[in-house]
């Protein structure tokens, strides 16, 4: 990143001696080769101050304000290395198409690039590719403006699908004398989507007449929209809309509002006059509503001139609390607003209402208490493996407005113990000695849990939630038993036998766990879960006469044994996603 810093310093530093080696054919920060001008060389000056301070923010890693000076500096004076640097930062700013038409641009611009620097420039577009998805936006009228939050894009026909950037925009289609067509599209890279714009007729109207108080011809924008000429006059939906008038050198007007009544004229008379300063306001929510000096400018992103001085920015969605922000803009300056609404709790909006919630769970742990002969009987050299649980869990769930609620769950549920090297018998059906040797036990206790829960969560973004459960497991407890043995001839014997026997425990099983709202309708949470299980009648294998063929010691059996305890535990951690209707 410093060396990155340092050579772009350095191409302003030998900016004079490569504009006058440039051909006159140069596009942009090149001049003819002749001597600059008194005023060529205060705007470069200028030019170059903007592109010192974004230097300072890209050293630190601030992209919205390195951003903003890039995009002065280049204004006033286009250069390969704004160019390329302004690229970069709207790259990190997550404007991905913006970023591509940046690097196409220097592509184009700057012929005379060195191979490293086109090397660069190939790469970012190659990986940008996939973060840009193609939104092809039609209708039946003709001649519509597209906007993709707040920026103009086209008309309608489109010559070729839109290139938007991956996440969530605002698309606007607006026609003089229709209503206009908004909606909100999530765009994924490498995809392609359609949207299909309805612009109806306006059912009433109302009528601006718009003019340039000296009489200067300005284009009009009604709502971003370009609609003629000054003096104009047009059709428009009743309510509020956001007038501008724009000419040559950054004269115009800032956002004027324009209320249009029924069957009425409304007439506007504004005086033009420099506009020195840029301001780029970003909402988050997307949709959020944007004021510039108390006029509503629309929903969504908003970039225009305004004059220097103090203005203020304005941001209001429903269910979130209002954004105020004075800004003091000089001349020439340009400011990104990164406006991120907090939520308003209190607001009706999120208002908890009664409703139904879909949730998995999967869970892994130790058991501390197993229980049972076989774990009871392994003495050293006898080992045990370390008992865990895991378990996976569905549960169909009603939460009140209060945050506690009811479910139903059903899952499937597995403990495991083993043992190596256990010394045991084979016990015989005659009078010959029990087979000494030593086997090897892989236990499991494994079923359907069936029951329900309560519980109760306080919290929005990160959510805490407790939790009670209750049921039955309907286990089948199975030991898979290998080992070696000795018959009466002194003739070595292997065993292979897995033994099962059905059981049903009851359990009860407290849980805690903190959650993470990744959207309005779905929750990820981690927490820590217990559970005891009890059953009044544990499972036991018993002696089955011919279990075991041990060579010349004939049928054999082990000793009645049970698996588990009475009572077994089982702690540790869970994960759930849950979804919200």
């Amino acid at each position: 990143m410093r060396l990155s810093v340092c050579s772009s310093i350095l191409l302003w530093v030998l900016l004079p001696c490569l504009a006058r080696a440039q051909p006159a054919s140069e596009p942009l920060g090149a001049d003819s080769g002749q001597r600059p001008t008194a005023g060529e060389e205060t705007v470069k000056a200028q030019a170059y101050l903007h592109f010192k301070a974004a230097i300072e923010h890209f050293d630190r890693q601030e992209w919205s304000a390195a951003l903003a000076e890039f995009l002065a500096s280049r204004d006033l004076y286009p250069t390969r290395a704004a160019t390329k640097d302004a690229a970069i930062c709207m790259r990190k700013e997550g404007r991905f198409d913006e970023a591509k038409e940046l690097y196409e641009r220097l592509l184009h611009d700057f012929p005379d690039l060195d191979a490293p620097e086109r090397q660069f420039v190939n790469e970012e577009l190659r990986e940008l590719e996939s973060s840009i998805g193609t939104v092809d936006v039609r209708s039946s009228e003709a001649g519509g403006t597209v906007l993709v939050d707040g920026r103009v894009r086209g008309t309608i026909p489109l010559a070729a699908p839109l290139q938007i950037g991956a996440g969530a925009h605002l698309v606007r289609v607006l026609k003089v004398g229709l209503a206009p067509f908004e909606t909100r599209i999530d765009v994924a890279g490498r995809q392609s989507s359609s949207i299909d714009a309805n612009l109806a007729p306006l059912a009433a109207s109302g009528r601006l007449r718009i003019r340039e108080s000296s009489g200067l011809a300005l284009d009009v924008l009604v709502d971003n929209v370009t609609v003629g000429r000054t003096p104009w006059e047009g059709s428009v939906a009743i309510g509020h809309h956001s007038v501008v008038l724009r000419g040559e050198n950054n004269f115009g007007t800032q956002p004027v509002d324009a209320p249009a009544v029924s069957n009425e004229v409304t007439s506007l008379a504004l005086q033009g006059e420099p506009l020195a300063a840029v301001a780029r306001v970003v909402p988050t929510p997307a949709g959020a509503v944007v004021s510039i000096d108390g006029v509503d400018v629309g929903r969504g992103v908003w970039e225009g001139r305004v004059r220097a001085g103090v203005h203020l920015i304005e941001v209001g969605a429903e269910g979130f609390r209002a954004y105020r922000h004075p800004l003091t803009l000089d001349s020439g300056q340009r400011v990104l607003v990164d406006a991120r609404l907090e939520r308003d709790p209190n607001a009706p909006l999120w208002a908890r209402r009664p409703r139904f919630l879909l949730e998995l769970s999967t869970a892994l742990g130790l058991v501390p208490l197993f229980g049972g002969d076989v774990l009871a009987s392994c003495a050293a050299p006898c080992s045990q493996t370390l008992p865990f649980e895991a378990s996976g869990l569905l549960r169909v769930a009603y939460e009140l407005p209060s945050g506690a609620g009811l479910s139903v769950d059903a899952g499937y549920m597995a403990l495991f113990a083993g043992t190596r090297g256990r010394a045991t018998q084979l016990q015989t059906m005659s009078p010959v000695p029990p087979a000494a040797g030593t086997v090897d036990d892989a236990l499991r206790v494994s079923g359907l849990t069936l029951g329900g829960s309560v519980f109760f969560g306080i919290g929005e973004s990160w959510p805490i939630t407790f939790r009670l459960g209750a049921g039955a497991l309907l286990a089948t407890a199975r030991d898979e038993r290998s080992g070696n043995f000795t018959d009466m001839s002194n003739q070595p014997v292997k065993v292979d036998v897995v033994l099962n026997e059905s059981a049903i425990y009851a359990y009860v099983a407290p849980e805690v766990s903190i959650g993470r709202r990744i959207s309005d309708h779905v929750q990820v949470s981690l927490g820590l879960r217990g559970v005891f299980l009890a059953s009044p009648q544990p499972p036991r294998y018993p002696v089955t006469p011919d279990l075991v063929v041990a060579g010349a010691d004939g049928y054999t059996s082990f000793a009645s044994s049970s698996p588990t305890g009475s009572f077994l535990i089982a702690v540790g951690p869970v994960l759930g996603a849950s979804y919200r209707f």
